[in-house]
């Protein structure tokens, strides 16, 4: 972690805070970093990440990272990561998630292209079945994603897949079954979402490919 960049910095002066030991920064985005931590009493890694509420000024994005919160403490699956605390800290949110070992896919992907390898098919299938189990467990507790794309599939030393980054996720209700809002990555869109038309769970799996 860079000492002389002060978003990088962690107020340490915290009690939920000082429970962790930062290790590196791990990943960054437009209003949140993740860090490798380790738990002082449990010793266990994970990942730290920091939502940095106070530099976000519209409504609707506030909305959507607090909801990443609500949306992982309601799922429990072996192919989605696990949310195991949060916590507000200097008008800042942390979650704490645990750590993907092996990165995501889209990082796995880029390093086998640069070696001019691919992954095996029997890989590709493993992988493709865990993502489909996890996505399963989600449209069947009536929660789409909206994200899918290999950056947020995350990885296991054992090659379990971690479905991870719910900012975008939409809980829906037995009455609602669809939405029209446009979020989420345009590459791995489904074309009604494109078009602005109502869309639901199938847009999910349109997103793998």
């Amino acid at each position: 972690m860079d000492a002389n960049n002060h978003n990088d910095k962690i107020p340490v002066d915290d009690e939920n805070i000082k429970n962790y030991m930062i290790k590196k920064i791990i990943g960054k985005g437009e209003f949140c970093d993740v860090y490798k931590a380790i738990n002082r009493n449990t010793k266990q890694v994970v990942a730290l990440k920091r939502l940095k509420i106070r530099q976000i000024q519209n409504a609707q994005t506030r909305i959507e990272c607090l909801r990443e919160i609500q949306v992982l403490r309601r799922l429990n699956h072996p192919n989605i990561i696990k949310h195991l605390e949060s916590f507000n800290s200097f008008n800042e949110i942390y979650i704490v998630l645990e750590y993907a070992d092996a990165g995501d896919l889209s990082k796995m992907i880029n390093y086998l292209r640069f070696k001019n390898e691919l992954l095996s098919e029997m890989a590709i299938v493993n992988f493709f079945n865990q993502i489909c189990e996890a996505l399963d467990y989600m449209h069947r507790n009536l929660i789409m994603h909206r994200d899918i794309k290999p950056a947020n599939v995350l990885i296991k030393k054992n090659r379990t897949i971690k479905l991870a980054d719910f900012g975008f996720s939409r809980i829906l209700s037995p009455s609602k079954m669809n939405v029209i809002t446009l979020v989420g990555t345009p590459y791995y869109m489904a074309p009604e979402r494109l078009d602005k038309l109502n869309y639901s769970f199938p847009a999910d799996i349109w997103s793998m490919g």
